[in-house]
């Protein structure tokens, strides 16, 4: 079985053609789709992916990481802790969800065609759920999975665009883990390219 796991404050209802599930509240629900998945996440579904996928080998065929990061060193986590508590309490604010994509991140994507109607769906986020989802799987708090990454049946995919993930793109390939490039894209690689996420195979 073949599911799509969207990134943070993605939904089902946006990506109509593909097999879309909401983002568990905990890992253990994924099991419920069977075993043999394979898991196509994007950002912090990737995360999730690769998570669930290192506590539950036996339920996975393959996963498909889309701009996601693997975990960071503790040498980060003090930086990054401060990061998502500026954003934690930022979600509580009325222009969260414009503060959001003004990030440099998502350049590329406020230049995609695609951006305006994303933006207008975006804005119908509960975000109190969010919030909650935002807190429970920040990067911070996930596990550190580069080493055990050589053991998962993982394949990497990243926009040409997206500066701040190419070293985690560029640190793959030297471990010898795939890794691809989806050129004339950025961060959002489900919401600039569509199909491109949704052929793969």
């Amino acid at each position: 079985m073949k599911i799509f796991l969207p990134g943070f404050l993605g939904a089902p209802e946006d990506f109509p053609n593909c097999n879309a599930i909401p983002l568990p509240e905990k890992l253990s629900d994924l099991l419920s789709y069977g075993k043999n998945l394979t898991l196509i996440g994007y950002s912090m579904g990737g995360r999730i992916a690769l998570m669930f996928t290192h506590q539950y080998p036996e339920a996975v065929k393959e996963v498909i990481a889309i701009s996601a990061n693997p975990g960071i060193d503790p040498s980060e986590i003090p930086k990054r802790i401060l990061w998502e508590k500026k954003w934690l309490a930022v979600m509580k604010q009325s222009d969260f969800i414009e503060k959001w994509y003004a990030q440099p991140l998502f350049a590329s994507l406020r230049n995609s065609k695609n951006f305006p109607e994303m933006l207008q769906r975006r804005k119908q986020v509960n975000l109190e759920e969010a919030h909650k989802l935002f807190a429970h799987y920040r990067l911070s708090k996930q596990p550190n999975l580069w080493e055990k990454l050589p053991e998962m049946p993982v394949r990497f995919v990243f926009g040409e665009l997206d500066e701040k993930y190419l070293p985690i793109h560029e640190r793959l390939l030297r471990m010898g883990i795939e890794s691809q490039l989806v050129p004339n894209c950025g961060h959002a690689i489900p919401v600039e390219v569509p199909h491109r996420v949704f052929s793969m195979k």
